[in-house]
This record gives structure tokens, C-alpha cells and sequence, in this order.
């Protein structure tokens, strides 16, 4: 299945109802798809970007039917929301908050990965012991090279819209529902330590399980298969970085969530705070970068030997102004 795979009129007037509930859509061609498949509604007349958002959005109802699972596995390279493809890690938050948001599946523990804080490829933060966590971009790759932290356990959250396993995708929503808001989720469970979707009383996602089962040598129990462990997020790392005012950027970043991460050769099981080695694909318009500070800046400046650096960001939206529209 491509991005290029048509619905049908029904899905295109969907389509356009729910611009009507979107506020802001960064302005690059990749920002303008349906940010949810509500019930049908009329076609309304004046956006003829409608039909080009059909050949984009994934195709609903799921080819998988009621029956997705992670296998088998298929890239899921269609957009999730109206504001571009799974790659580009869309959150979507009415206060703009992401931590905010029902999109954040909460997975009750480890393992994982986390590179919300990588990109140059000197330490960053406030912490004196930061490791350094570049991003590295290939000539002409369509990914780049993460150094992120693992952790063994411990809680983390998955963007629904981020999920890169598309019959995975599948299933979250038709679990929890486009949004999310019918699993255990960062607005309504928070995001200590000591949360669970036991203590806000709420189902964990089954995408949850094929994270925490994550094996290279077990592609049946996994979210993508021959990796040893998944990137998500987490407030593991958050006090040694400065998480306010976090800068808004315009151009290439990486969306790291859940992409697949490998550890060091001859490691079997890395030390929480060490290094992992995650592929992380290039998306492109209005991001976010973690963290803040007189230093961070959204161009990474290259290396003196010619290596290119990416952050990895993610791309939080609201709701309401339907004139902020891509076709614009």
C-alpha cells in the first residue's frame, strides 16, 4: 500500500469537515491530509486540496480490517493526520501543549530508547555528564544515524500518529480511537513516574506490548522486525534538559518515534543511559526541538569533516482555524 492509494468521495468530504476543526497546519506540502476520519459530512466548496489530501491519507476503513496486529510488517508511509505522514511525529493539542495530548499512548514500562534530546553532535543540556547524542545524515539517505539513551524500564508514551508499523497503526486506533482518548494516554494518566493506565483505570495499547517485546531475533513478537529496541518518549532525561520555551523551527528534522534502534555490538543488555544507535527518518516543515538554551539553535552547523546533523523534534498542532490550510 503507497501513499498514492486513493479513497473514495465519501472519505474526501470527510476530509474537508475536518479542516474546518484544525488550526494550525505548517505551511510545506506535507501538511495537508485529515487530522481524524469523523462521520461524513457534505463536501464544502473553496478547498481544492481536498482531492490531493485523498491520495495521502491512510486508507480507512484499514486494509487489515479488525484484525491488524504488527505482522506483518509494512512501512507506514501514508499520513496519519492532515499534517503529513507518521515520520513527522504530529501531536495534536488544543492548548499546544504536547503533554497534553491523547495522542501520547502510555506504555506502562520499558524497554526503550529516547532521542527527543539528540541532534549535534557535541553534549547538550545542563547536566555535566551528558553523553553526546548526534544525529548523523548520510549523502542523499532518506534517514539518519541516532545516538539515543536506553532505558530497561520505567514508563514512556507512544504518539498514535507516529507509529511506523502501519498494521500496528491500525490497531492502536481501532483500540483507543484516532485520537487516542480511548487508551491510557499522557493528558488524562499524567506523566510521573508512578503513573500506569492501572492507576487512571484505562487499557494500555497493544502497541505497548510489541515495544516492550522488541526482539532482533524474534520478528513475531515485534514492532519491526531485526531491531533490538523502539524509540519513544519519556521525562527520563528531562532534568538535564531545559524543557521551556522550547524553539520552533522550519525546514528538515527527524522523526525518531518509534523507530527502530540497535545496540552496541556484543551488547545484549545496555545500562540504563547508554548509548543505542537508532534509524530515524527525515520529515520536513514546522517542528519542535526538546530543549532550549543560549546554545541550541534550529541549524546544526556541520562537521568539520563534512557530517551533516538533524535534530530530532516532533510537530505539535491545534485545532480551529481552518484558513491556516497548506493549499495556501
Amino acid at each position: 500500500m503507497s501513499v498514492a492509494q486513493r479513497l473514495g468521495p465519501v472519505a474526501v468530504a470527510v476530509f474537508v469537515a475536518g479542516m474546518l476543526a484544525c488550526s494550525k497546519s505548517p505551511q510545506t506540502e506535507q501538511q495537508a491530509g485529515n487530522d481524524s476520519h469523523p462521520a461524513a459530512a457534505p463536501a464544502i466548496a473553496g478547498y481544492p486540496v481536498a482531492t490531493a489530501i485523498g491520495t495521502k491519507l491512510c486508507p480507512h476503513p484499514a486494509p487489515c480490517g479488525d484484525d491488524c496486529a504488527n505482522v506483518p510488517y509494512v512501512e507506514n508511509d501514508c499520513w496519519t493526520t492532515a499534517h503529513g505522514p507518521a515520520a513527522a511525529n504530529v501531536v495534536i493539542s488544543a492548548s499546544g501543549n504536547p503533554q497534553h495530548s491523547t495522542n501520547m499512548l502510555l506504555c506502562d514500562s520499558g524497554p526503550y530508547a529516547l532521542c527527543f534530546f539528540s541532534g549535534p553532535p557535541d553534549a547538550t543540556g545542563t547536566g555535566s555528564a551528558n553523553n553526546a547524542l548526534p544525529c548523523v545524515v548520510a549523502e542523499g539517505a532518506d534517514t539518519a544515524s541516532c545516538s539515543c539513551q536506553y532505558y530497561g524500564s520505567g514508563v514512556s508514551f507512544v504518539d498514535i500518529n507516529g507509529i511506523r508499523n502501519q498494521n500496528a497503526y491500525y490497531q492502536a486506533v481501532n483500540e483507543c480511537g484516532h485520537d487516542g482518548a480511548k487508551c491510557a494516554n499522557m493528558a488524562v494518566c499524567g506523566s510521573g513516574p508512578k503513573v500506569s493506565s492501572a492507576s487512571c483505570a484505562m487499557p494500555e495499547a497493544s502497541v505497548c506490548q510489541y515495544i516492550r517485546e522488541q526482539n532482533a531475533e524474534l520478528p513475531d513478537q515485534s514492532l519491526v522486525p531485526g531491531y533490538d529496541t523502539i524509540s519513544t518518549f519519556s521525562l527520563a532525561m528531562a532534568k538535564d534538559y531545559d524543557m521551556t520555551n522550547l524553539p520552533s523551527c522550519k525546514g528538515a528534522y527527524l522523526g525518531c518515534m518509534t523507530a527502530p534502534c540497535s545496540f552496541p555490538e556484543g551488547v545484549e543488555a545496555p545500562k540504563d543511559g547508554s548509548v543505542v544507535q537508532c534509524d530515524c527518518p527525515i520529515a520536513r516543515g514546522e517542528y519542535q526541538i526538546g530543549q532550549s538554551g543560549a546554545d541550541i539553535t534550529c541549524a546544526i552547523a556541520d562537521g568539520a569533516d563534512g557530517s551533516r546533523y538533524l535534530w530530532s523534534a516532533a510537530r505539535t498542532v491545534t485545532h480551529g482555524d481552518p484558513e491556516q490550510r497548506s493549499d495556501q
